[in-house]
């Protein structure tokens, strides 16, 4: 599955592809737990992260399509104007990027909310039935030798 998979343009793509191999969604319990924290702090870093936006604009100015010709630099459809074209793509991919960390950090953290309640109700429920099989060992007065 992972072959086919592209590889990440952006650090949120290598945050979300490192959070997709951590998640497994056939176990709900304290590994997806975690992964999600995982997903979160490290989305968020990327928030605080100087090479952060650097990378990000040398990406976009890549992608622009300047090339070499053997008559000189050849800037694509923008010319001289690609610095500026990167600029604006790169507001752009920040601002995608910061939408994604916090509709993201919405999403898991409401899940990581309910599994939590569900792994404490579940505990309480397993200590419950403890006690009530602990009770049942207990023979009852009629069984009492005096």
């Amino acid at each position: 599955m992972q072959s086919q998979v592209k590889p990440p343009l952006t650090e949120e793509d290598k945050v979300s592809q490192t959070h997709d191999m951590e998640f497994n969604p056939h176990y709900s319990g304290e590994k997806n737990m975690a992964a999600n924290d995982k997903w979160i702090s490290r989305s968020w870093g990327n928030v605080f992260n100087s090479r952060y936006y650097s990378k990000t604009y040398a990406r976009e100015y890549n992608a622009l399509q300047h090339r070499n010709t053997p008559w000189g630099k050849e800037h694509g459809k923008y010319g001289d104007a690609t610095f500026l074209a990167a600029g604006v793509n790169t507001i752009g991919t920040v601002i995608a990027d910061r939408l994604v960390t916090m509709l993201g950090t919405m999403l898991f953290g409401a899940y990581n909310v309910g599994a939590a309640i569900a792994h404490e109700r579940n505990r309480e429920i397993r200590q419950i039935n403890r006690e009530v099989n602990n009770f049942k060992k207990i023979p009852s007065p009629n069984h009492w030798r005096f």
